[in-house]
């Protein structure tokens, strides 16, 4: 017999399976915060900074899961923290599952995320993707901030209005790593292979 508290958590668990595993939010002023369920310290979110900029590596490290290496790592430097990101395929913690495991070093939390292969891929991708083609996206959030222009100019932007800041900031162009350009074939090959079978017809 279902009991009303089964249901309760029954539906529970169900609310908890449609919100994604995974964000970036759009940068802000050289900033992309990484959100993963489960994390608490510092806020709940990775700090991902211009300054070392993480996601050329995260490309990689897709890349690297794709084929299929023994346990592929991510490593983030965070301003207070080092955050490792380590993908472990099955039978290498002793069991049939995959995982995700999250050493965030000087912020003292560590997270072991049972996260199968293809799925992983998948949503760092695509959450990534999405944050790059949103209408939220600014690039000049991102790639302006690493020109060492305008890091000089920052230095004297009290002395002038904010109208004049802007004007002088419009004309430089933008530097840093131009994250909507940032895409893998290796990655994407993989993700419609996986679409490919799960489309196909059940029977001869």
């Amino acid at each position: 017999m279902i009991t009303i508290a089964t249901m309760q958590s029954m539906t529970k668990r169900a609310m908890s399976a449609d919100k994604p595993r995974i964000r970036f939010d759009p940068p802000n002023a050289g900033w992309i915060e990484l959100r993963i369920a489960g994390l608490t310290k510092g806020g709940g979110a990775i700090q991902c900074s211009f300054v070392d900029d993480p996601f050329e590596a995260m490309i990689e490290w897709l890349e690297a899961i794709v084929k299929g290496a023994r346990a592929a790592s991510w490593v983030i430097a965070d301003e207070g923290a080092t955050n490792v990101l380590t993908f472990v395929p099955e039978n290498f913690l002793g069991d049939s599952d995959d995982y995700l495991l999250i050493n965030r070093i000087g912020r003292k939390e560590c997270l072991r995320l049972k996260w199968p292969r293809t799925e992983l891929v998948r949503e760092f991708y695509q959450a990534f993707r999405a944050m790059v083609e949103s209408a939220d996206y600014d690039p000049a959030e991102w790639e302006w901030a690493a020109h060492w222009k305008a890091y000089e100019y920052s230095l004297y932007a009290d002395l002038v209005s904010e109208e004049d800041y802007e004007a002088i900031r419009a004309q430089w162009p933008f530097d840093g790593a131009v994250l909507r350009r940032l895409t893998s074939d290796v990655v994407e090959e993989f993700l419609a292979g996986d679409n490919e079978q799960r489309e196909l017809p059940f029977g001869p």
